[in-house]
């Protein structure tokens, strides 16, 4: 998986790509779709986790909307930090939604590349 952008990924077909959040000063309140499709939690309790497997022929995309839910009692320092990995590489770490921003919904778009199978 190669990053374009923090929200914009170039990956491989077959390749499994998962997004863990980890909620800072909150709950795990946190749900995502794929294309539309409900994502399952795989992760353990308090630690959401989402994975896609990229199925989508080369030029196509997966586009994953992750909604994150704060309570008006959470502290306005409340968070929640992402961790987007890649099967066949690339960890990233620097996605953060906070109480504090605008949008607490955030959407990702992992692009196949042609010819990319690695």
């Amino acid at each position: 998986m190669k990053r374009i952008t923090r929200f914009r990924y170039q990956v491989a077909r077959a390749e499994t790509v998962t997004i863990r959040v980890t909620p800072v000063g909150t709950g795990a309140r946190v749900t995502a779709s794929d294309n539309g499709e409900s994502l399952e939690n795989a992760g353990p309790d308090g630690e959401p986790t989402f994975v896609i497997e990229i199925d989508q022929v080369a030029g196509n995309s997966h586009f994953v909307l992750v909604e994150c839910s704060f309570l008006d009692s959470d502290p306005a320092s409340a968070e929640f930090d992402f961790e987007i990995r890649g099967s066949k590489g690339g960890v990233f770490k620097d996605v953060v939604v906070r109480k504090t921003n605008q949008i607490w919904d955030p959407t990702f778009r992992f692009t196949v590349t042609p010819g990319e199978t690695r």
